[in-house]
């Protein structure tokens, strides 16, 4: 997964994302990836990213309505290594809480999310994001995203469009 900006770029390669379903309204996540980091003429820097654990509770589910709402509160901690000293991970861990909604109208799953995200020893932020997808076949779905995260303090402002 490649995301570019102005003069830098970050590549996830691998990126692992592991759902579980516990029960049935309930899934645990686990992500992380190999990232490669490249910013401004300096070369390119590697490493292993942060960790990020989470728990996904839909806890309201109108199957009549195609309506649906969770909550997804995951944690991200950085691993034993030297990705932070490198630059290639933020040196604090986060607590990012959303609240998701999904409705079907007709063919296409509509997704949108907010949430809070509270950063040890940094500034804390919000993100938001949007999801239109349409399955075109049983293996097979067509998505459009928007997705953007912002410090309170300004610091960080990035929107991504994605498909």
């Amino acid at each position: 997964m490649p995301f570019l900006y102005n003069g830098a770029s970050t590549t996830h390669m691998p990126d692992v994302d592991i759902n579980y379903g516990v029960v049935d309204r309930i899934q645990l996540t686990f992500e992380n990836a190999w990232l490669r980091v490249k910013d401004g003429v300096d070369a390119a820097k590697e490493g292993l990213g942060q960790d990020q654990f989470g728990v996904k509770w839909r806890f309201y589910d109108d199957k009549q309505a195609a309506f649906a709402i969770s909550i997804f509160p995951q944690v991200s901690v950085n691993n034993p290594n030297q990705s932070v000293r490198r630059g290639i991970t933020p040196p604090e861990a986060s607590f990012l809480m959303p609240v998701e909604f999904s409705k079907k109208l007709g063919p296409i799953d509509v997704n949108w999310e907010v949430g809070y995200d509270a950063v040890h020893l940094g500034p804390d932020g919000w993100i938001a994001g949007l999801v239109a997808g349409h399955d075109i076949s049983k293996k097979l779905e067509l998505d459009a995203e928007f997705y953007g995260i912002q410090t309170f303090n300004n610091s960080n402002n990035q929107q991504t469009l994605g498909l």
